[in-house]
């Protein structure tokens, strides 16, 4: 279904919705929600999303979980927010499944089940999902709910990494570091660090300071070490100080 099919003529959408037409419907409420030739209105948006939905429109049903999730044009209600991402992940949303992973993850509007989590991380993160990717990464390497396995925690790190995930290049960098393949941590920990993660900042001021997997740079050392400390991570002023960073500004 394509997001605003009958072009951009409101009333021909809105009549094409009230004689019951689910992919109107959905565009309506869409219209409604953005503000897009008609007044912003959650409650409309909400109203048309719910019809659409309500009529088996995949995109709606998914949507429709998001705005109980989110309470926007409804009252908050996050058992109901389930009740819909359940009816999308079952028909294959990817980001139905990821946000369902997500709640039996936390336990919000259903009780916690990290079995289950990584079941539906699993469904989403296979149709490449990025968050979801992370997830399981997360999952592998602290053994939550599943056996520890480092090598399937690096694959859907890297997946993750691979699609631009800050977090993900930041936690694939220190597996690697811990690895000791200072080569594969320098090409994440750079990635991440120039997305803006504090750890990730310092971690490559370390690695230009000791030389691991790229050649050493002081000057390199402490730009990044400066950044992880403007960011926000304190820890970074330690380093600052032994190395006598201000040396190489």
């Amino acid at each position: 279904m394509s997001v605003f099919a009958y072009g951009q003529n409101f009333e021909e959408l809105k009549k094409k919705a009230e004689q019951g037409d689910a992919d109107a419907e959905y565009d309506l409420s869409k219209k409604y929600f953005l503000g897009e030739g008609v007044k912003k209105d959650l409650n409309l948006s909400f109203y048309w999303c719910k019809k659409s939905a309500e009529q088996g429109d995949l995109e709606s049903i998914y949507e429709l979980g998001l705005k109980y999730d989110k309470g926007d044009g409804v009252e908050k209600n996050l058992n109901k927010a389930f009740f819909w991402y359940k009816k999308s992940a079952e028909q294959g949303h990817v980001s139905g499944q990821f946000n369902l992973g997500q709640m039996y993850d936390i336990g919000d509007g259903v009780e916690k089940d990290s079995k289950k989590a990584i079941y539906w991380y699993t469904k989403s993160a296979k149709q490449g999902h990025a968050g979801a990717q992370y997830n399981l990464g997360l999952m592998y390497a602290g053994g939550k709910g599943i056996a520890k396995d480092f090598a399937k925690s690096i694959y859907w790190y890297t997946k993750s990494a691979e699609q631009g995930d800050a977090k993900a290049q930041y936690n694939l960098s220190f597996m690697y570091m811990k690895k000791e393949d200072f080569s594969k941590a320098f090409y994440w920990c750079e990635k991440s660090a120039m997305q803006g993660v504090a750890e990730a900042q310092h971690n490559l001021g370390i690695l230009y300071c000791g030389g691991y997997g790229v050649e050493k740079d002081m000057k390199k050392c402490a730009y990044w070490i400066r950044k992880a400390y403007e960011n926000g991570y304190t820890k970074a002023k330690d380093v600052w100080e032994k190395f006598e960073l201000w040396k190489y500004k």
